[in-house]
């Protein structure tokens, strides 16, 4: 798994405390913090705050910053906490006043996030809470927070941002309780809300102070697909100290990584660059292809030694999920004997890809099958990604053999043409059928669709041996 790393500039100045107003650092600029960032190994982002760090009067500077240090702004954040009028409140405050500030200063985020094609933006309820028993009205704060989640999202849908708004969960600090304190009540709204650009950004220090079980959170907001952000850091679960990642709970932060890449959490290598706004720079995806042929090669050649081929299966999520990225890889492994095919059609036409004429290009590296079946309805609400929809909601599903669109009689007569012997497997998933039946129905659908190879031409009994002088009199030559 490898991951884009970003990094938050707040913490890289002079920071002050409720013991020492004057604080313990020297003072750093906006401008010097990005740029320090930038020089920074592996670092590829920053996370800024509207207004504290970027405004109208420097984004131009910022603008020329990130693009000398070939930075990108991935989080864009409206501060909604630092102002004495949002004391008791932001965005779930009942004074409508306070409210609607607060909404415009997320609608002012988004609206610069646009100029930047910042991807994320993040939502923390930092003051949106209480500190004493009946402080709040406490329905009513939750009332009014979705409320305003929503103008917010009207907003970003009206200007057809593509930026995802992210909730960050946190128990305590600034206020005593933090409504959506814990990780899964702040999913509770989420899912409330049921906005495809809305989810989740979950902060390891605030899960760990909530004394949740991180990694078991991960696996909660990754099942419901709406993690669209982290946070990585650490702390001793007692205060949110923002320690780096590790260096006090260092095996939970195996577990958690792990997690990310049991789900395929951006899991390649490229995959997230398929249709890459801003764009990709120049050779990014061939050096993603040689570091992925580097890894391959000592493999491939272990299993040309033993006699044995990979097929690899051709998917989208992974780096390899059609012709173009396969034969990409192949050329990068200098056509190794050992880099197969697993062939499987139902992924291919989710993609809308021509499944047959890829066993035309391809059918001498196919050396295994997966007999799977979909369909692809599409409509003016889902396509090829599918909107974030359940299978069962999505224009491309897979089926039970049979009961899909993929044309197999046409398939096992190509891979027939192509020489294919190897083994016709079941592969059953279907978000209608049960799997049962799949079984019953799937082994005699295959049994019926194998082509036994004939070994002679059907119009034989026309044949015989080559005759010269006859051909020559057939043709008037003689």
């Amino acid at each position: 798994m490898k991951n884009k790393i970003c990094m938050g500039i707040w913490g890289m100045t002079n920071l002050r405390d409720r013991f020492n107003i004057n604080g313990f650092g020297e003072e750093m600029s906006v401008l010097d913090r990005i740029k320090a960032v930038g020089k920074t190994e592996d670092v590829d982002g920053i996370e800024l705050h509207v207004p504290t760090e970027i405004d109208e009067k420097n984004a131009k500077e910022i603008e020329k910053v990130l693009k000398d240090y070939n930075l990108q702004i991935v989080q864009l954040c409206g501060h909604t906490w630092t102002e004495k009028r949002y004391k008791f409140g932001a965005l779930g405050d009942t004074d409508l006043k306070v409210r609607a500030a607060a909404v415009e200063r997320v609608k002012w985020a988004l609206d610069m996030g646009s100029r930047f094609n910042v991807p994320i933006s993040v939502l923390w309820p930092a003051t949106d809470g209480n500190d004493f028993p009946l402080q709040t009205d406490y329905v009513g704060l939750y009332d009014c927070y979705v409320d305003s989640v929503r103008q917010i999202l009207d907003h970003l849908h009206k200007h057809k941002y593509k930026t995802k708004v992210c909730i960050e969960p946190k128990p305590f600090e600034p206020r005593s309780w933090i409504m959506m304190g814990t990780t899964a009540a702040a999913l509770s709204i989420v899912q409330e809300v049921n906005d495809p650009n809305f989810g989740m950004n979950i902060d390891v220090g605030h899960s760990l102070i909530a004394k949740e079980n991180v990694e078991d959170m991960f696996s909660l907001v990754l099942r419901a697909r709406k993690l669209f952000h982290t946070h990585f850091d650490d702390n001793d679960q007692q205060a949110d100290c923002d320690i780096p990642p590790g260096c006090a709970n260092f095996i939970r932060l195996v577990s958690i990584l792990y997690v990310l890449d049991q789900q395929n959490y951006d899991g390649g290598f490229a995959w997230h660059m398929t249709y890459p706004w801003p764009q990709r720079p120049p050779g990014l995806v061939d050096q993603a292809f040689d570091e992925l042929a580097k890894r391959w090669l000592p493999i491939l050649d272990y299993g040309r030694d033993k006699g044995v081929v990979l097929s690899y299966e051709l998917h989208p999520g992974s780096d390899l999920f059609d012709g173009a990225t396969y034969e990409r890889f192949l050329e990068a492994v200098d056509g190794h004997p050992a880099a197969c095919i697993n062939y499987d059609p139902s992924h291919f036409l989710l993609q809308q890809l021509d499944y047959c004429q890829f066993i035309e290009l391809h059918g001498d590296r196919i050396k295994s099958f997966h007999v799977k079946d979909a369909e692809f309805r599409p409509s003016g609400r889902v396509g090829v990604y599918g909107g974030y929809e359940p299978w069962a909601g999505r224009a491309g599903r897979f089926r039970s053999l049979g009961d899909g669109q993929v044309d197999f009689k046409r398939v096992f007569t190509l891979l027939t043409e192509a020489g294919f012997a190897g083994w016709a497997v079941l592969e059953w998933e279907c978000c209608v059928k049960s799997p049962e039946q799949g079984a019953r129905e799937g082994a005699p659908f295959i049994a019926q669709h194998i082509i036994e190879a004939t070994e002679v031409a059907f119009d034989d009994f026309a044949g015989g041996k080559a005759d010269i002088r006859t051909n020559k009199r057939i043709l008037g030559l003689a």
